[in-house]
């Protein structure tokens, strides 16, 4: 008996039929393609689409859907339309494999410690006898 709830796509096909509908929402309602807005329009969660584009049937489809919602992030950041820390968020919070902010900070330091030693003094004479 499967354990876990039924699959939501049974098959590539039935899987791009849905981001076709999520591309035209996009057209219809002039609203910038985000990972957020894919999920909501597929019915799931984010997480959902990650886990289904480790399924080597959902991959290439979901690597497409991907890639065109990051070009038009970045065609968006080029062009001076919407938030550039916004988008910014978007690509580094959700392609965090191709895009991240990262400092980096770099400690030097140079300092010298002096140890001393105590010697046995040999140029004192002990008693003459």
């Amino acid at each position: 008996m499967p354990v876990g709830r039924p699959p939501l796509w049974k098959s590539k096909e039935e899987l791009e039929e849905k981001i076709e509908e999520f591309y035209l929402f996009v057209k219809e309602n002039r609203v910038p393609p985000t990972l957020e807005r894919l999920a909501w329009v597929l019915g799931c969660e984010r997480t959902t689409i990650r886990n289904y584009s480790l399924k080597d049937e959902f991959f290439y489809t979901i690597k497409r859907v991907k890639d065109y919602v990051v070009s038009s992030q970045t065609e968006m950041l080029y062009g001076g339309k919407g938030s550039c820390p916004g988008i910014i968020f978007g690509l580094c919070n959700n392609v965090a494999d191709e895009y991240s902010q990262k400092q980096e900070t770099k400690i030097v330091s140079e300092s010298k410690i002096s140890i001393e030693v105590p010697r046995d003094d040999d140029s004192t004479e002990e008693g003459t006898d």
